[in-house]
């Protein structure tokens, strides 16, 4: 339990670069003809262990045993316009199998319209929508015996 522990620092910086990395990429892979600009500016973070104001947390209690190791609000501006995003990761020793079918199961049962799942041995996504909100959840290995889960909530800015 000590060694996962140690983990929490190298997770955020994990989860940072990856949002560089993914950013990055999404910038150089328009689908577009036309260039679109991506901002990201980062406004709140919380101390590891607790989300930021607004997240709900009942998306982070899908397992039981769940270890908050990071979690934000940013502003985001690509081709889909400017949102808010709330995020948080955190550890879990649950299988990604039965923390895909809680996910799946949660977001029916509270009106969310699942518009894409994928899973694939040690990672899985779900990405659904409730209004003009979109939740995206990325469940991964990092050990074998623990699991990292990324919940991203897009909320569109009206101007």
């Amino acid at each position: 339990m000590k060694e996962d522990r140690n983990l929490g620092p190298l997770l955020i910086i994990l989860t940072v670069l990856l949002v560089a990395v993914l950013g990055n990429w999404l910038k150089d892979h328009s689908w577009t003809k036309e260039p679109w600009n991506i901002g990201f500016t980062l406004e709140l973070t919380a101390p590891v262990g607790s989300v930021v104001e607004g997240f709900p947390i009942d998306f982070v209690t899908q397992a039981t045993d769940s270890e908050i190791v990071a979690s934000a609000k940013y502003q985001l501006k690509d081709e889909k316009g400017e949102a808010e995003v709330l995020s948080a990761t955190y550890t879990t020793k649950a299988k990604i199998a039965d923390l895909f079918g809680a996910y799946v199961n949660y977001l029916s049962e509270h009106g969310y319209t699942i518009t894409k799942t994928e899973a694939r041995g040690v990672t899985s996504n779900i990405t659904a929508s409730l209004g003009q909100s979109t939740v995206s959840i990325s469940i991964y290995a990092l050990t074998a015996k623990l699991n990292e889960v990324r919940v991203d909530m897009r909320q569109p800015v009206i101007q």
